[in-house]
């Protein structure tokens, strides 16, 4: 049995996980960090220490053949003993997501860039090599960048979690956790203070009921790292998703061709992919982790005002203006989009990005002789996210696991140019069928978020009357004559197939199209547990959401409705890290303006060391507003009345209001900071007052270290 569990790793120190870069001059060491700024631990990195502890410190407990059954060996085929993933913050996802959603707001986007978030998270370390007789050696000076010890967040110790896969057959979760407990020291230099950690391992306790028989769903989210031409109707056209069918082409031949030995005739291999005990549902557009699926027929949009509406409901006097479908402002298909179901009739529309991408062939050469021609094709744009799910036996999930994990490339020109996806995210859990439930009278809809097929006496359909009797049949439901309130939509299309072993077109059959509709009025109670109907279930073919019209109104909602723009934005995980970074933008920009708009001062080398001074120790309290009316009284004190009077007037004066900190004028300092002062005061209120006020050591700060390169001598 495959069980999952989670590798916790908390700091004790600050660490370097070497990421092999440098920058000339500034930085010796870097750490490993992803595409936000964000810190992680590689996999490989973590394995590799495990492996060491249990042939250091655990030496007497495991021999050579317990490390070779938990690590493998090198040259094995396959994936063998314990997997892991790379360690990443926790909650990284949800941090993702928050920071997905934060950058679109202009600026917070420019100020979360990857040195500002890396900034959160890390420090830079000097070194430098010293010689017998004490003095530091020539070109040893070395920066090493550090993740801080504590997290930005909450100002804990960090905590970095991994997963990890393991085959209780061979693998026992004790010496896991055994493992995990003698990992102490982790990186780059941990014999000088750095990279000591505490380990823990925490079973996934729902890995660890698989039962072989069970059904169990895979939920997985794929993004192309290359445009995509998946087949169509036409030669240079590409569909808008990810069929079930190319999952189980791709799986299936993943499954031949990652193992030589694996064979078409296996009893697994037939399981999997001829006799129907799993199913791959279609791949389809995913956003902020949230799955798209086709637009049902019945939800359109108004063309003028962009509203979304009902067309099965008729429309109320309380709806409004914006609903009204007067003067050309008419409900129009969500023809090609996407929707996904936010709750409460509140949806969100979405489009798969495409590109034209022109080529020339050299191949067909035309009657007046000119070489080749130039041709479209229209692909699905790069960086975009998919999201599916296959419902297998769970025998099989760690099978169909290593699959996903080989090599992910669809639809045409596979070998050049097109196709190459990578995993983002995989996920399972127990299949827990949907049960939908209607009483007697009511009005439900069956929309169809995949193409449908269906057969009627050995012949393929899309007739009405045919497959709304099929449909009716395979659910189990009692109909009754449907009113004039709600009818049926219905798009037919032919559905094409390819078969690479011939390199042929498979026969076209009738079908019908995701986003058609049957509406049904039931003549008794019913209980329906089906999510599939129809023909080749296993490809993905005729997946189904059910929902009752009765009570759906005409004017539905979208998710930017929902949305008071004139409130602040709210985050749960980031909103410390995003109040760093906007306050050090200030203070950059701040001392950047303060240097221009400060006059030098003519004092004496000896009393700007004395002002300097009493500020380092005036801020040493710990409240910073209150600690300038210390710094005040320490500059009072200064004997000589007329460089006392020169520190007032020319610079105390300008952030202070008869000896009190004026937030205006330290406010009107700042000119090239103003957009991040308006977020602060706009998401902040009566708090943004005091975070621009307790800037103000910074600024005097700044203006004395000019002082000091501007005396003369």
């Amino acid at each position: 049995m495959r069980k999952r569990g989670t590798l916790k790793i908390k700091l004790e120190s600050d660490l370097c996980i070497g990421s092999g870069y440098s920058f000339a001059g500034v930085i010796d060491s870097d750490v490993c960090y992803d595409k936000f700024g964000l810190p992680f631990i590689p996999a490989r990195r973590i394995k590799g220490d495990l492996r060491e502890a249990a042939e250091t410190t655990l030496h007497s407990i495991f021999n050579k053949v317990d490390i070779e059954k938990m690590f493998g060996t090198r040259g094995n085929s396959g994936v063998k003993g314990i997997t892991i993933e790379n360690a990443y913050p926790e909650n990284y996802e949800e941090i993702k997501e928050e920071l997905e959603n934060a950058k679109k707001s202009e600026i917070l986007n420019t100020n979360l860039s990857v040195e500002n978030l890396l900034g959160c998270y890390t420090n830079v370390k000097s070194q430098t090599k010293i010689e017998e007789n004490g003095v530091a050696k020539d070109l040893s000076l070395r920066y090493t960048r550090v993740v801080n010890k504590y997290s930005p967040i909450n100002n804990k110790p960090l905590v970095f979690e991994a997963n990890v896969f393991f085959d209780d057959n061979a693998i026992k979760e004790e010496d896991i956790k055994i493992l995990a407990k003698a990992l102490r020291n982790i990186g780059l230099k941990r014999n000088r203070g750095l990279g000591k950690v505490s380990c823990s391992f925490e079973e996934d306790k729902k890995s660890a009921s698989i039962k072989s028989d069970e059904l169990y769903k895979i939920e997985y989210t794929i993004k192309n790292i290359e445009p995509l031409m998946m087949s169509n109707r036409t030669n240079n056209k590409t569909e808008n998703y990810i069929s079930g069918q190319s999952v189980l082409g791709l799986l299936a031949n993943n499954y031949i061709y990652k193992n030589g030995k694996a064979s078409a005739e296996s009893e697994e291999f037939k399981d999997l992919f001829l006799r129907g005990k799993a199913i791959y549902t279609d791949l389809t557009l995913c956003k902020n982790e949230k799955k798209y699926y086709p637009a049902p027929l019945f939800i359109n949009q108004l063309k003028k005002t962009k509203k979304l509406v009902n067309i099965e409901a008729k429309p109320q006097k309380d709806d409004g203006k914006d609903y009204v479908a007067d003067n050309g402002n008419q409900p129009k298909k969500l023809k090609g989009k996407f929707i996904a179901d936010f709750g409460n009739n509140t949806f969100d529309i979405a489009q798969v990005e495409k590109d034209i991408v022109y080529h020339h062939s050299h191949r067909n050469k035309s009657e007046s002789g000119k070489k080749g021609i130039l041709y479209a094709l229209e692909v699905i744009s790069e960086n975009q996210k998919f999201s599916g799910s296959i419902i297998l036996p769970g025998k099989y999930i760690k099978t169909i696991e290593d699959l996903l994990n080989y090599e992910i490339r669809f639809g045409k020109s596979k070998s050049a140019q097109y196709g190459r996806c990578i995993l983002e995210k995989i996920e399972s859990s127990k299949f827990n069928k949907k049960v939908f439930k209607a009483s007697k009278g009511n009005t439900i809809a069956v929309s169809f978020i995949s193409d449908g097929i269906f057969i009627n006496n050995g012949n393929y359909t899309n007739y009405y009357e045919e497959v709304a009797d099929i449909i009716a049949k395979q659910l189990g439901i009692k109909i009754d004559q449907i009113s004039d309130d709600y009818y049926s939509l219905l798009q037919t299309k032919i559905i094409y197939g390819y078969q690479s072993m011939w390199n042929l077109r498979k026969a076209p059959i009738a079908g019908i199209e995701a986003g058609s509709t049957f509406v049904f009025k039931l003549a008794e109670d019913a209980v329906i547990n089906k999510e599939f109907v129809g023909e080749r279930n296993l490809e993905g073919y005729g997946n189904i959401k059910i929902i009752t019209l009765d009570n759906m109104p005409y004017k539905l909602l979208l998710v930017e409705n929902k949305t008071d723009k004139k409130n602040p934005i709210e985050f749960n995980l980031i909103k410390p890290i995003i109040n760093k970074v906007i306050i050090n933008s200030i203070c950059e920009k701040l001392k950047k303006s303060t240097l221009k708009k400060f006059d030098k001062v003519d004092i004496t080398a000896s009393t700007l060391g004395r002002v300097t001074l009493m500020l380092k120790e005036s801020i040493d309290t710990t409240d910073k507003i209150e600690a300038f009316s210390n710094f005040v009284g320490r500059i009072n004190s200064i004997k000589r009345e007329k460089e006392k009077q020169k520190i007032k007037k020319n610079i105390l004066d300008k952030i202070s209001e008869n000896d009190k900190l004026s937030y205006e004028k330290i406010k009107n300092l700042a000119d090239d900071a103003s957009d991040e002062i308006v977020y602060l005061e706009k998401n902040y209120k009566k708090n943004a007052n005091n975070m621009i006020l307790e800037l103000w050591s910074e600024v005097l700060m700044s203006i004395f270290v000019m002082q000091k390169y501007s005396l003369k001598g």
